[in-house]
């Protein structure tokens, strides 16, 4: 089961002063501007993912966050919003079986052996035999919370980059 990313793309072409200004700051000011303003945006796609989510004991509701992508190339920043631990993989951590019921899954069948081993058989192998697959369709909750929230956030990280840039440039000034 290979892993899906959203990544969304924010172009900031309006705005000259602005964009001066952010070219402005130091590098560790630009980055960090940019992280609040992209976590201030990934916030109300947690909170869609968070009411689309299985309510069934509301441990993975619980633990979907949002996170500073890890392995970023040098100068980039980045924001996850994820089920797992650290920002690189949802499949990690104590709700990792949310990526399970976002993306489905296929269980081969499973046989005892007399020695108490446990063995599966391949696709070929278990349909010649007549067993069956457990199938689970995917019931996607973090799609489904992107594509109804992404202009929202967008606008929320303009208007939150915008003021930090102010706000930082003010304070390089004075």
């Amino acid at each position: 089961m290979g892993q899906e990313r959203l990544q969304a793309k924010l172009d900031l072409t309006g705005d000259k002063e602005l964009l001066r200004l952010f070219k402005e700051l130091p590098g560790k000011v630009e980055r960090k501007v940019l992280r609040q303003a992209l976590r201030a945006g990934a916030k109300p796609i947690r909170a869609a993912a968070g009411y689309r989510a299985p309510q069934d004991t509301g441990f993975g509701h619980a633990h979907i966050k949002v996170l500073a992508a890890k392995k970023m190339k040098r100068g980039m920043v980045g924001i996850v919003v994820t089920t797992g631990e650290g920002g690189s993989a949802e499949n990690q951590g104590k709700a990792f079986y949310m990526s399970f019921i976002e993306h489905g899954w296929m269980k081969a069948p499973w046989i005892r052996l007399h020695n108490g081993r446990f063995v599966s058989f391949g696709k070929t192998a278990a349909s010649s035999e007549g067993m069956t697959y457990t199938y689970m369709p995917p019931r996607p909750f973090m799609r489904p919370a992107y594509e109804a929230t992404k202009d929202e956030a967008a606008k929320i990280v303009e208007t939150q980059l915008r003021e930090g840039v102010e706000r930082e440039a003010a304070a390089l000034a004075g």
